[in-house]
């Protein structure tokens, strides 16, 4: 990231298990507009989702049904 923008932490060092979901939520809510992943070596990463709330302006935006 480029300008004034600062990198913050959403979650602290989780460790998770292979083959398994796992949902986390963010303790705090704090605009963000990109997500980092950090994955420590020999370690894999199969898929990522995120569920999120876009803010347009200020405003919710109501997500489609």
């Amino acid at each position: 990231m480029t300008g004034e923008a600062e990198w913050f932490e959403l979650l602290p060092p989780t460790g998770l298990q292979p083959d398994a979901v796992h949902r986390l939520l963010v303790p705090r809510v704090r605009p963000a507009t990109h997500v980092r992943l950090d994955v420590l070596p020999d370690r894999g990463v199969a898929r990522l989702r995120l569920r999120l709330r876009l803010r347009l302006h200020g405003s919710l935006v109501p997500p489609k049904a």
